[in-house]
């Protein structure tokens, strides 16, 4: 009977302490999955919102270059508009339409490019939504690895409830065999003092069983703890449902604005194409204007105006400094001079002009010292009868440059520009022509130290004098032009000074 309850009791005691092994084991290895799984989760959760702040910060400069495409559209618009502006001027300037078709050209070259950009931009917005789908689709995979998770716990919780039942079924037993031996004690007396060992063995089988209870309470609160970590995943698994239905929710309005925006901008390039087909009627109009002009031109130069390129032909007030000296005469040079004085007024637009006709004396026009006439038709026609009527006008005399020029400044006020036609040095009795063209040059130093704004443009009149070569003497104008240029050196000083002076104030140089 003695070996009978020992081994039943070492049984007992071996069974629960395997039980119990087995039981820790599984809830550390339980407890290990979960939080292997949790870091797993959290690290997946973790970047799939990195990836959600990149792909809202990829928005974010879709949205930016979108706005730049659509201010670079306006500025565009805005430069084929001053194009247009531009080219309606293009009738009076050859250079400003040029330049304003290079402008167009270039707004469309950057109209292109902005549209590379925005389409660029459209396929960035691409790649962030295809990224947002993988990442959705590693979300499910999770989501499905969690509820696989669940299910396992799920089917643990059922094991461990078996369990608990086998474990109360054997306390149970125990309980019987308890009971059992209780009976067989009483029936023996005999056995008393086994029956004292059996008592102290049943009272290390009692704190046993309360071990065991600690570790079921244990159990329990492990179990209400994994139940609370589940509860709380699933609602971390909400949270992240919503987030998606709410990304995608973003991505399918970013898509929607993504193809109103290119709507406009098809629209917007229908509207540049037709302002482009405008601007090629518009260049086509402008080609035939050049034409036209061109024609003119020629027409011109056919009548001897070649002279009259390159000079500015509008002005405010201007006065006209016409050599009448004795060396025009000599030279036959008088209708040369009256012709280039009428080709000018006639092209020139101007509010005010007057002439001074200067040699030994000054003669002008209007009479009166200081006042002009207004540039009208009938007033230019009656300066040129004014020049060409001898009685009114008699040339001859020397060169008095300095006194005309001095003139011209001080009474006639502020002056946009002074037409000198000449046709060589200043000249005036006992003084040498250095020292007059070294005063002259002195006083226009002074004016421009004033920053008095007008320009001498110097025309050059025929060739040197006759008298001062006697080789010329009775030689046509070709053999004569073949002369200077052989002879140069001899009288360049004759034409240095007129150049130097239409330089000093900004002016022009002209030959005739």
């Amino acid at each position: 009977m003695r070996k009978k309850s020992r081994e039943i009791n070492v049984f007992s005691l071996s069974f629960i302490d395997v039980f119990c092994c087995a039981l820790g084991a599984m809830i550390l290895i339980f407890v290990l999955n979960s939080r292997a799984l949790t870091g797993h989760v959290k690290s997946a959760v973790g970047k799939y919102r990195q990836e959600s702040v990149k792909a809202e910060e990829q928005r974010d400069q879709a949205r930016v270059s979108r706005d730049q495409a659509q201010q670079s559209r306006e500025e565009a618009e805005k430069s084929r508009n001053d194009a247009l502006k531009a080219r309606d001027l293009a009738e009076k300037a050859e250079q400003k339409a040029l330049l304003n078709e290079k402008m167009a050209l270039l707004a469309r070259e950057q109209a292109l490019e902005e549209k590379k950009s925005q389409e660029k931009a459209r396929q960035e917005v691409e790649m962030a939504r295809l990224r947002i789908e993988s990442l959705l689709l590693e979300v499910q995979k999770n989501k499905l690895k969690l509820e696989r998770i669940n299910n396992s716990l799920q089917g643990k919780n059922k094991q461990l409830s078996q369990k608990n039942r086998n474990l109360k079924k054997m306390i149970d037993e125990r309980h019987l065999q308890n009971e059992q031996l209780q009976k067989f004690l009483t029936e023996n007396e005999r056995l008393s003092q086994t029956s004292e060992s059996l008592e102290a063995e049943k009272d290390s089988l009692r704190q046993s069983i309360d071990l065991l209870q600690k570790e079921k309470d244990k159990a329990e609160k492990e179990k209400e703890r994994l139940t609370r970590w589940f509860h709380e995943n699933e609602k971390e698994k909400k949270d992240m449902s919503s987030l998606y239905e709410e990304e995608q929710a973003r991505t399918s309005d970013l898509e929607k604005r993504l193809t109103q925006k290119q709507n406009e901008l098809r629209a917007k390039e229908k509207q540049i194409e037709k302002k482009e087909a405008l601007i090629s009627q518009r260049e086509k109009e402008i080609l035939q204007q050049e034409k036209l002009v061109k024609h003119l031109n020629e027409q011109l130069e056919e009548k001897g105006e070649a002279s009259l390129f390159g000079i500015k032909l509008n002005y405010h007030r201007i006065a006209f400094l016409v050599d009448k000296s004795g060396s025009i005469i000599q030279n036959k040079w008088k209708e040369e001079v009256i012709s280039t004085c009428e080709q000018i007024l006639e092209h020139c637009q101007v509010d005010e002009f007057s002439i001074i006709a200067f040699s030994s004396d000054m003669k002008l026009f209007p009479s009166s010292k200081g006042t002009m006439v207004a540039g009208n038709k009938e007033n230019k026609k009656k300066a040129i009868r004014w020049l060409s009527t001898t009685s009114k006008v008699r040339f001859g005399g020397f060169t008095n440059v300095n006194e005309a020029l001095r003139m011209a400044y001080e009474n006639y006020g502020n002056l946009d520009a002074i037409f000198l036609l000449t046709d060589g040095l200043p000249a005036i009795p006992g003084k040498k022509s250095e020292d007059l063209q070294k005063q002259i040059e002195d006083y226009i130093q002074k004016q421009v130290s004033k920053k008095i704004p007008t320009r001498i443009i110097t025309i050059a009149i025929g060739y040197p004098p006759i008298d001062k070569f006697p080789p010329l003497r009775g030689k046509s104008h070709e053999e004569v032009r073949k002369y200077i240029e052989k002879n140069a050196d001899q009288y360049g000083a004759i034409y240095r000074y007129l150049h130097k002076i239409s330089k000093m104030t900004g002016g022009q140089y002209l030959g005739r």
